[in-house]
């Protein structure tokens, strides 16, 4: 009798462990999924904060040709200073892409069409976080067209994209798609790739 209340007794001790250890883990991953969020999102607003405001110097130097010049020679460099800094993997995605290296994966295409869709419907389009696999996150957030500014480059042709501005578009970018868009428009979206270790490791600290 004594050894089966003793049974009994471990195997209540051992679920019991391996409950907190498994709710230790759901938190750990949950505080893992929320600070890639958190860092994305702040990210996102330094690369397009840093991407932004070089363009408006750009324009207000030598007007909009010398932005799209600018932006052709210098727009990466911009965002790898950001990422690096961060030890992040940061990139704009769109399906309708200015540059190739900004053509979505196929992940970031499923995000792209998710938000088309959304946006279509109504809905408020909020960041997302998509596990790649069991060691990578994928943060994505929309950016759209919410300044009359982008439609200089981004716009209908001969209304508010020049022909002077179409045409240096075109041979500094021959397989452009980036252009008819309006106020409004999901242009694209900030992918951010974080490693789960580095962000397991940053929560450990802020702990």
């Amino acid at each position: 009798m004594y050894r089966f209340i003793l049974f009994v007794a471990l195997l209540i001790t051992g679920c019991s462990t391996n409950q907190q250890e498994q709710t230790k883990e759901d938190n750990n991953e949950q505080g893992i999924k929320d600070l890639a969020l958190n860092e994305g999102n702040r990210v996102a607003g330094l690369a397009q904060k840093a991407l932004g405001s070089q363009l408006k110097k750009a324009i207000g130097e030598g007007g909009v040709p010398y932005a799209i010049q600018f932006c052709n020679t210098a727009a990466y460099p911009i965002l790898d200073s950001v990422s690096t800094k961060l030890n992040t993997e940061i990139k704009r995605a769109a399906i309708k892409a200015r540059n190739q290296d900004d053509l979505p994966t196929p992940t970031e295409k499923e995000i792209l069409e998710k938000y088309a869709q959304e946006l279509q419907n109504g809905q408020e389009l909020t960041p997302t976080l998509t596990s790649l696999n069991e060691e990578e996150l994928l943060f994505a957030k929309p950016i759209m067209i919410n300044n009359t500014i982008c439609l200089n480059c981004h716009g209908m042709q001969g209304k508010e994209v020049t022909e002077e501005t179409a045409q240096l578009i075109t041979e500094l970018y021959p397989q452009d798609k980036a252009m008819g868009h309006k106020f409004g428009d999901l242009r694209g979206i900030w992918s951010i790739k974080f490693a789960k270790a580095d962000l397991k490791k940053l929560l450990q600290t802020t702990e």
